[in-house]
C-alpha cells in the first residue's frame, strides 16, 4: 500500500515499480501529491491505466525546483528506462536551444542537436515560448537570422528589425555590443528589458493601444521564463557526482545525483552509522565500484548536530523493562534501494574540498572583468572565469584521496564546494531528496510511536501474516520494516510443522516461537514493536510465546476488517482511526506480510499439484 499522506506538495517525477521494481512508468507533475493520488483516487481510467495502477507495488520521487526541470528530467529518464506504460519515444525528438552562431557577425535561430560552435541556450520544452523568446531578443537587439549575408539589405532591415551588418550599417565591435546583450538576457538575467518591456506596457495601454499592451505583456512572460533556470540540463561537456549527506543520530543519510553532460540521468541512496571519517572513506568505497566523474561537486563541511532522541509518554509500556533494541544491524552500512537494502559499507570521513562556485557572481555580465582567482588553484582548475576558485576556510579532501579519484577517472578529477550558483542549487536538491526519501518514510515510524505512547521510535517493526487454502499448505510469513521502508533481506517464510487443519492462533504461536527463539540463541537484536495480523485471539497466542521466551519487545495487532489497533491487556482497540498516518503504516506492513504470505502459499499449491 502506498501511503499517499508521505507524498510531498511539491513539483519533481515519480516513479511507480512493479512487485519485481522494475520500472514501470515514470511521469512529472507541478504537485506530485495531487498526481499520484489521482491515480488511487480515481475511478474513471482508462483501460491502459487501469491495468497500470493494477501493477503499482512501490513510488519513488526526485523532486525538482519546478515543472519545467521536471519535465526536462521525465524526457530524461524515460528515454534511459524505457518504461513499459510510457510512450515509446524513440523517436522523439530533442527539445530545441536558442543558438548563437560563432560568425563575426553571429546569426540567431534554432536549433535542435547540441553543437560545440557557438552558444546554445535552453533547451526549451515548450516551442511557443522559445518563438517568442526569440523574437523578442531578435527584434530588440537587431540580430541577423540569415543563414548567409545577402549584399544587399533585406526586408527585417527595413521596418526596423535588423541593424543590417551585411551592408556594413553597423560596425563589428557595436555588432558583438548588442551580441553580448542578447547573451546576458539569454542566460537568464533579463531584468532591465523586463523593466523596460514594462514601461512600454504602460505606455500602450495608457494611450488604449491594447493589442500592442497584449503583445509586449507576452513577452515579459516569455522573457520571466528564461529567469527559471533549468538546473537539470546544464549544457556542460563533462559529467559530475552530486552529493550531500544529512546527519542525523548519530547516522549519515548520503544521496549521490549522477549527473552526465548537465542532464541528471539517476541518484543512489546511502545510510550508515557515522565515524569522524566518514565523507573521505564513503568517497573511496563509492568510486572503487562505480564509474569516477570528471567532478564531484560536496557540501561544505558542516557542524555534526545531534537531535533529541524521541521520547514517547509510555502509556501502554512497561518502562523499565529492556526491549532489547539497543540497535538493529548497525553495524553495518547500508544501501537502501526502493526493492531492497544490502550492506555496502562499513564505517566512513568528513574532509571536503577547497573549491566554491561563483557562477552566479557579477562576473557572468556583459564586459564584466574576470576576477583573479585565490588560493587552492592546485586542487581544481576552473574551467572558465566564473567556474570554481578555492577557499582556505573549508577543511581539504586529501591529496591521497585526489590523486586515487583521479587515477580511477584517467584524468584529474576537480574536487567542488559551491557556496552560489547553479551546482550550490544542485546540493540543496539533493539535500531535499535525502528528506524525501530517509526521513519521510522515517515520520511514519514516529508518528506510530506517539500513537502507541512507545518508550521509543519503532525503526525495526515485524509483521506476521497466516496464509492456507482450506487448512491445506498452511504457512506464515514475516516482513520487517526499517526506518519506514520494508527491508526485504529481512523477510522470511515458514512452512507451519505443529499445527494440523485451520488454527490460525496456534500458528502464529508456532511462527513466533521458532522466530525469536532462533534470534535469542544466535544473541542477534530484537524488533522495535512486533506486529500480528489477527485481532485479539492471534494478538493473546503470540504474547503467551513472547514470555515464555522471556522478550518484551512490544507487540500488537492489527483486525482487518475495522483496522482495530489491540495492545495486551486491553478488550478494546485503541483509538486510533483507520485513515491517521499511523493506521495506515500498520497497514502497509500488514498488507505486505499479506502478499508475502500469499506468494509463498501460492508456490507451494503449485508444487503439490506438479507432484
Amino acid at each position: 500500500m502506498i501511503d499517499l499522506s508521505t507524498i510531498p506538495q511539491s513539483p519533481g517525477c515519480y516513479i511507480y515499480r512493479n512487485k519485481d521494481q522494475e520500472i514501470i512508468y515514470i511521469g512529472k507533475a507541478k504537485n506530485l501529491k495531487k498526481r499520484v493520488s489521482s491515480y488511487f483516487q480515481k475511478r474513471d481510467h482508462d483501460p491502459k491505466t487501469r491495468v497500470l495502477v493494477r501493477n503499482i507495488e512501490s513510488v519513488d520521487f526526485i523532486l525538482t525546483e519546478n515543472e519545467v526541470e521536471a519535465l526536462i528530467l521525465e524526457n530524461t529518464l524515460i528515454k534511459k528506462h524505457k518504461p513499459k506504460y510510457n510512450i515509446d519515444l524513440k523517436d522523439a525528438k530533442n527539445y530545441a536551444f536558442i543558438h548563437l552562431t560563432g560568425d563575426d557577425f553571429p546569426r540567431i535561430g534554432i536549433l535542435r542537436k547540441a553543437t560545440t560552435q557557438g552558444k546554445l541556450y535552453g533547451p526549451f520544452v515548450s516551442a511557443a515560448d522559445r518563438d517568442v523568446v526569440l523574437d523578442v531578443v531578435k527584434k530588440t537587439f537587431k540580430l541577423r537570422s540569415c543563414r548567409n549575408m545577402p549584399k544587399r539589405a533585406c526586408l527585417r532591415y527595413h521596418i526596423g528589425h535588423c541593424s543590417a551588418p551585411c551592408i556594413g550599417n553597423i560596425s563589428k565591435a557595436d555588432y558583438q555590443k548588442n551580441i553580448d546583450k542578447a547573451d546576458y538576457v539569454l542566460r537568464g538575467n533579463t531584468d532591465e528589458l523586463i523593466q523596460t518591456l514594462h514601461e512600454e506596457m504602460g505606455k500602450y495601454s495608457k494611450s488604449q493601444e491594447f493589442e500592442l499592451a497584449m503583445e509586449l505583456r507576452d513577452q515579459i512572460s516569455s522573457l520571466e521564463y528564461l529567469k527559471t533556470r533549468q538546473n537539470m540540463e546544464r549544457r556542460i561537456n563533462h559529467d559530475e557526482d552530486v552529493i550531500n549527506y544529512i546527519v542525523r543520530k548519530n547516522k549519515i543519510y548520503i544521496i549521490v545525483f549522477n549527473v552526465i553532460k548537465g542532464t541528471l540521468v539517476g541518484r543512489e541512496e546511502f545510510a550508515f552509522d557515522y565515524s569522524r571519517n566518514f565523507l573521505e572513506e564513503f568517497l573511496v568505497q563509492y568510486y572503487s565500484g562505480h564509474e569516477t566523474p570528471a567532478e564531484i561537486i560536496l557540501p561544505e563541511e558542516s557542524e555534526i548536530l545531534e537531535e533529541e532522541a524521541y521520547t514517547g509518554e509510555s502509556g501502554y509500556w512497561d518502562t523499565d523493562t529492556e526491549t532489547g533494541t539497543d540497535s538493529v544491524d548497525e553495524q553495518n552500512a547500508v544501501k537502501t534501494t526502493p526493492s531492497n537494502s544490502e550492506p555496502v559499507l562499513e564505517n566512513a570521513a568528513v574532509t571536503v574540498a577547497t573549491v566554491t562556485d561563483s557562477s552566479a557572481d557579477t562576473s557572468s555580465k556583459p564586459n564584466a572583468k574576470s576576477k583573479s582567482k585565490n588560493k587552492g588553484d592546485d586542487i581544481a582548475d576552473a574551467a572558465d572565469e566564473n567556474e570554481s576558485v578555492a577557499d582556505e576556510k573549508t577543511g581539504r579532501v586529501s591529496q591521497s584521496l585526489i590523486d586515487f579519484l583521479s587515477q580511477r577517472h584517467g584524468k584529474t578529477v576537480k574536487i567542488t564546494v559551491p557556496k552560489r550558483g547553479d551546482k550550490k542549487v544542485l546540493l540543496d536538491l539533493a539535500e531535499k531528496n535525502i528528506e524525501l526519501a530517509f526521513f519521510g518514510s522515517i515520520s511514519k515510524a514516529e508518528e506510530l510511536g506517539r500513537r502507541l505512547m512507545l518508550p521509543k521510535t519503532p525503526s525495526v517493526i515485524e509483521c506476521f501474516d497466516i496464509s492456507h487454502l482450506s487448512g491445506t499448505n498452511t504457512v506464515a510469513s514475516m516482513v520487517q520494516f526499517r526506518d519506514g521502508r520494508p527491508d526485504k533481506s529481512n523477510y522470511r517464510r515458514f512452512k507451519i510443522r505443529t499445527v494440523e487443519g485451520i488454527n490460525d492462533f496456534a500458528s502464529i504461536a508456532e511462527v513466533v516461537n521458532r522466530r525469536y527463539s532462533r534470534l535469542l540463541d544466535e544473541n542477534k537484536d530484537l524488533p522495535d514493536l512486533i506486529l500480528i495480523d489477527g485481532g485479539k485471539g492471534q494478538l493473546s497466542y503470540a504474547v503467551d510465546e513472547l514470555k515464555k521466551l522471556g522478550v518484551k519487545t512490544p507487540v500488537i495487532s492489527l483486525a482487518e476488517r475495522e483496522e482495530e489497533v489491540f495492545v495486551p491487556g486491553m478488550s478494546e482497540p485503541l483509538p486510533i482511526k483507520k485513515d491517521e498516518k499511523a493506521s495506515l503504516y500498520l497497514q502497509e506492513i500488514r498488507d505486505e506480510a499479506h502478499r508475502f504470505a500469499i506468494t509463498y502459499n501460492r508456490l507451494l499449491r503449485e508444487k503439490t499439484m506438479r507432484d
